[in-house]
């Protein structure tokens, strides 16, 4: 129930800010994409981590309990979020493409994914250090997820792969120099 009504207050939240700031200046409704943000704080990033290496040491009541939990989040946070879209007749369309040349939206990618882990990790009461370091290695592994994807390198599916690799690679090497949990600096 918590769940619940946070996802939806979360949602309604979004569009009040949406309908309040287009009856002020006309926004374009592509705007409504973002509403899938407003409810990305219920994710359950560690339990779905955990989950997998419990599993991988064939720990399965503790993988499975896990795993269970963080689909039963997905689960109840979809269908408050399909819930909330369709009473207030939301329907949102996919991004409009930026009219940016390639290498300025790599060079704006890499500050806005430092700016997403950063903030994520500090979430989970990362020192400030941490917190940078986990913000590096995010944009290093995000900006090349969607850089291969935007370039039709390779599928959405093997870009998030190389970019989780990329990110396990680097925080190994980190975790090495600086001495940092590797899950600290993964999960982000």
């Amino acid at each position: 129930a918590c769940l619940a009504t946070s996802v939806a207050v979360a949602c309604v939240i979004y569009v009040m800010a949406l309908r309040l700031l287009n009856m002020g200046i006309s926004l374009n409704p592509r705007h409504e994409a973002g509403y899938i943000g407003a409810m990305l704080f219920v994710i359950p990033g560690f339990p779905f981590i955990t989950s997998g290496l419990d599993l991988s040491k064939l720990d399965m009541r503790s993988g499975l309990e896990r795993l269970a939990y963080a689909v039963m989040i997905i689960i109840v946070a979809t269908l408050v979020g399909w819930l909330v879209a369709m009473l207030v007749h939301l329907k949102p369309e996919n991004f409009e493409p930026l009219a940016l040349s390639p290498l300025m939206l790599f060079l704006l990618r890499l500050p806005a994914s430092f700016c997403g882990v950063f903030g994520f990790s500090i979430m989970f009461n990362s020192t400030p250090k941490m917190a940078a370091t986990v913000g590096v290695i995010g944009a290093i592994a995000n900006t090349l997820r969607l850089e291969l994807v935007d370039y039709n390198v390779m599928p959405a599916g093997a870009a998030a792969f190389l970019g989780a690799l990329t990110a396990g690679i680097l925080a190994s090497f980190v975790r090495d120099r600086l001495g940092y949990p590797r899950i600290s600096l993964t999960v982000p």
